[in-house]
């Protein structure tokens, strides 16, 4: 954690610190206007929003499409790239104080439309902190936005999520958990529906137990192909129902992201099926490339393969090492990030 003496003490016109309860009233808590996915009904947006309140419990978070407040962050989820988000955070009120906290890229920058790298620049510039995602996104930042703010790579901020448990514990003979992301729609969607489909009927050849696992409501419609066809149970979309599976299951197999940052939270075996950016940028900073297969060129032999590879891992304890090694440093970041925003905006603990 930065020393809070050696940050600048610059706040906005009006602001009264947070800490004097003289002038503020023992109870007053800065309003934080919050641009991030969260209302947008995926469990692990929510997961993330939970943990940002709970590292600024000195704040009061509002999450809005229209930022209006005093103080505002961007973030978390894979935000930069994206047309309506860019939108959002050039509404932010010039005299507004901006951090961008656990934000990351929905595509690679190559993908951007013209001018976009630009617009960003002059949203980022401002930022007291630029606390991202992943390398992936920080490359994009310095080499394409070319911010002049320093980067910083935190992770995913569920990796800081309390979850069912605080210690993971060691892979057992567990059930299979399946994310299909299966709003996705389209051919490209059926393709995986397919691919996924094939997935389970292996592994149900084999004896073991398959759930799928929903991350949104709006997956459930599509995804009953694919649980009515192999005869599969399915979860709530429930995040403690969710928490509560993944730290019971032998592994996870996930178009969602955050099935895959669960499950390293968690210490458990998983498959990351990358559908864009945000999931290599995960697994760069986490070091699990080898567990994460493009969900469009991936074929059902090699998927199996790189399943069995992960159970065994998961047997030999190197998932729990992977939380050891990455996770929990990856949360211990996120919390020192949190604790300096804190300091540089005078939030009281």
């Amino acid at each position: 954690m930065t020393d809070p003496a050696t940050l600048p003490a610059t706040l906005p016109p009006g602001y009264k610190l947070a800490t004097d309860p003289q002038e503020n009233g023992p109870d007053y808590r800065p309003t934080v206007d919050v641009i991030d996915w969260t209302g947008h009904g995926n469990l692990g947006d929510e997961a993330a929003a939970e943990v940002l309140a709970d590292l600024l419990p000195g704040a009061k978070i509002r999450h809005t499409r229209q930022p209006t407040a005093e103080f505002c962050i961007l973030g978390p989820g894979s935000l930069f790239g994206v047309k309506t988000w860019l939108e959002s955070a050039e509404q932010i009120p010039p005299s507004s104080r901006l951090a961008v906290f656990g934000t990351g890229i929905s595509e690679h920058p190559a993908e951007w439309p013209d001018g976009m790298a630009d617009r960003w620049r002059e949203v980022l510039d401002r930022a007291d902190l630029l606390a991202v995602r992943g390398p992936l996104t920080a490359k994009a930042l310095t080499e394409t936005v070319k911010t002049k703010t320093p980067v910083r790579v935190i992770g995913d901020l569920v990796l800081c999520h309390p979850g069912p448990a605080e210690q993971p514990k060691p892979t057992t003979e567990g059930k299979i958990l399946i994310n299909a992301a299966a709003d996705l729609g389209g051919k490209r969607g059926a393709k995986i529906l397919a691919l996924l489909a094939g997935l389970v009927d292996t592994i149900q050849a084999s004896g073991r137990e398959v759930v799928y696992l929903p991350f949104r409501t709006t997956e459930l419609a599509q995804a009953r192909r694919l649980i009515q066809s192999t005869g599969i149970a399915c979860l709530p979309p429930d995040l403690p129902a969710v928490w509560a599976a993944i730290d019971q299951a032998a592994a996870v197999v996930s178009l969602r992201l955050h099935g895959a940052i669960l499950a390293a939270r968690l210490g458990r075996p998983f498959v990351s099926l990358a559908y864009n950016a945000k999931h290599w940028d995960a697994a760069r900073h986490l070091g699990t490339d080898f567990f994460t297969v493009s969900a469009d060129r991936i074929q059902e032999a090699d998927l199996c393969r790189i399943l069995d590879h992960a159970i065994e891992d998961g047997t030999a304890g190197r998932f729990l090492e992977l939380y050891h090694q990455k996770v929990r440093p990856a949360a211990e970041a996120i919390e020192d990030a949190a604790a300096d925003l804190a300091a540089y905006w005078h939030f009281s603990a």
